[in-house]
């Protein structure tokens, strides 16, 4: 049987993870970054509350999208797109309306109808630089705010991790971040037989830079047909 090891968050794998059992791959769901809230989010509030009609708001995670809702109660008058239908779903629940929900930074950078005002960034402090690079190449006026934090946190069952990749399965990363908690925990080698799927040229880069290895460049939406 074919193997498969997943390095996202449970939540945002699940479909993929679906679709590859459905096809007979073992699916080993091994999530290896975590989040953490911010000390002091008063740069997030008042970024958040400067937002006009005019603005863009971007959320690219359902952290980020609780960070920006919770604990505040008042409406966000900005438009809102999303990478992922969960960070959308977490913004439903305060009857916020996504106007575009993306797979990835890049897609929605190059689709979102740009704002007549600012488009603020409510995300990771380890975010990739694509998205804000292509908005501002289209000429959008992009702000950053850190909405939580990201850290190297792999959780699941490493042995067997190690064992299915050692025996040459296909894994999945989708950040540089994830990239170092997989080595960082697994071992260096860990990636010498495995096949390596990134989903962004940024993670790709990554993975050659520290591994020495060339990995497939498929977005998360094609990393199912890319594995079939």
């Amino acid at each position: 049987m074919p193997s498969v090891v997943l390095t996202r968050a449970a939540e945002p794998s699940a479909e993929l993870a679906a679709a590859l059992r459905l096809h007979g791959h073992e699916v080993l769901e091994l999530p290896c970054t975590g989040t953490l809230a911010l000390e002091d989010g008063r740069a997030l509030d008042e970024a958040v509350q400067r937002l006009t009609p005019a603005d863009l708001l971007v959320v690219t995670s359902r952290a980020g999208a609780e960070a920006v809702l919770n604990p505040r109660e008042r409406a966000i008058v900005a438009r809102v797109a999303t990478v992922g239908r969960q960070a959308a779903s977490v913004l439903a629940t305060r009857g916020i309306t996504v106007g575009l929900i993306a797979a990835t930074g890049a897609e929605l950078a190059r689709r979102v109808a740009l704002p007549t005002g600012a488009v603020l960034l409510a995300r990771s402090d380890r975010a990739l630089r694509d998205l804000p690079e292509i908005l501002a190449s289209r000429g959008a006026v992009v702000r950053e705010v850190v909405a939580y934090h990201t850290v190297d946190q792999v959780a699941g069952d490493v042995a067997r991790a190690v064992a299915l990749l050692h025996g040459g399965a296909s894994v999945v990363l989708a950040s540089p971040s994830a990239v170092d908690a997989l080595l960082g925990t697994l071992g260096h080698d860990v990636l010498a037989t495995a096949r390596v799927i990134a989903t962004g040229p940024t993670t790709a880069a990554h993975v050659l830079a520290r591994t020495g290895r060339e990995a497939v460049i498929a977005s998360w939406d094609r990393v199912a047909e890319v594995i079939a």
